[in-house]
């Protein structure tokens, strides 16, 4: 499938998923949830189908790049981690830049009307803010030359946790140890409601190593925890 349908369709894909899931009920759904559930305004569903304009138009353009059908394994795992990294990193930096007062007025106060995210409102912002988070990959594809899956693999990721760190259900309350370098719904929702803490979007390694991870995001999760047990 190409680039050009693939980006919008996983966006449109993971938003369904956590947002009519849910609604099947039940207690897992129930007990999991960060905040109270509220309905989507019609900027939301604006902004989200601008963003999908502008995911299919990165997708025509990473069309255009000459990337390898597939590659060794070694290789291609190799390369997923370095991008995964530097993609973190890029996130990271570009999104505290965002909060900057300039930045943040003309682009990324949109996003941030919605203090209660859930699933829609994950790709509800400026049409910049979805063109910085997004065509940073095809420079990142011509550098590194990765294979077509392996570009696949990675915009899926980013896409899918967008939406489950926006979603507002806490599906990794429970997770184990070794999985805390990663980040959760409780930790981007902290972020709707403490600007500025929790800029991360995979690791939270870099608002430990910046200090701007919220002292709440601790006690929240410890007190999900004890909910579910």
């Amino acid at each position: 499938m190409s680039f050009t349908l693939f980006i919008p369709l996983v966006a449109l894909l993971s938003t369904a998923f956590f947002r009519f899931v849910p609604m099947l009920g039940g207690d897992f759904w129930k007990n999991r949830k960060v905040q109270p559930s509220t309905n989507a305004s019609r900027s939301e569903y604006l902004y989200f189908l601008s963003s999908l304009a502008v995911f299919t138009m990165v997708g025509f353009v990473l069309d255009k790049v000459d990337l390898p059908a597939q590659e060794v394994f070694r290789i291609s795992l190799l390369k997923s981690l370095l991008i995964f990294v530097v993609y973190d990193l890029y996130f990271y930096l570009t999104h505290r830049l965002l909060h900057t007062p300039f930045l943040d007025r003309a682009i990324h106060r949109i996003h941030h009307r919605y203090e209660n995210p859930d699933a829609l409102s994950s790709f509800a912002f400026h049409p910049m803010e979805g063109v910085i988070q997004i065509a940073v990959f095809i420079p990142l594809a011509m550098l590194f030359q990765p294979s077509v899956i392996v570009v696949q693999l990675l915009i899926s990721l980013l896409l899918f946790l967008s939406v489950y760190g926006h979603c507002g259900y806490e599906l990794r309350a429970r997770k184990i140890p070794a999985l805390d370098i990663f980040t959760t719904s409780i930790f981007h929702n902290l972020h709707h409601t403490e600007r500025a803490k929790n800029f991360g979007i995979f690791l939270v390694f870099w608002d430990k190593l910046f200090r701007t991870i919220s002292p709440s995001y601790s006690q929240l999760r410890s007190k999900f925890r004890k909910k579910l047990n």
